[in-house]
């Protein structure tokens, strides 16, 4: 975590995505695109196997909207911090 010294006497935290933040959320994208491409690419959809397919990608989508939503809180406190800095 980086600190930034502003104009004025705040500090604040900047953790941004970590390296393991961004590898996951690579990880879980790439997981994602291969399930699609998998329900693309099949002439006759095995059943069970595609019910397997789906499950995996509905929990990828939970677990990487809570992480995108995570960032997205982290850059609206930032933003907060800088407008009571009246930087924005």
């Amino acid at each position: 975590m980086r600190r930034v010294k502003t104009s004025y006497t705040h500090n604040i935290n900047i953790s941004f995505m970590t390296k393991d933040t961004k590898q996951a959320l690579g990880k879980s994208m790439k997981k994602l695109e291969e399930i699609a491409n998998w329900f693309e690419n099949q002439e006759e959809i095995d059943i069970e196997n595609g019910i397997e397919k789906a499950k995996e990608g509905a929990s990828l989508l939970v677990s990487t909207r809570k992480q995108l939503d995570n960032v997205e809180n982290e850059f609206k406190e930032i933003k907060k911090t800088l407008q009571g800095d009246r930087l924005f």
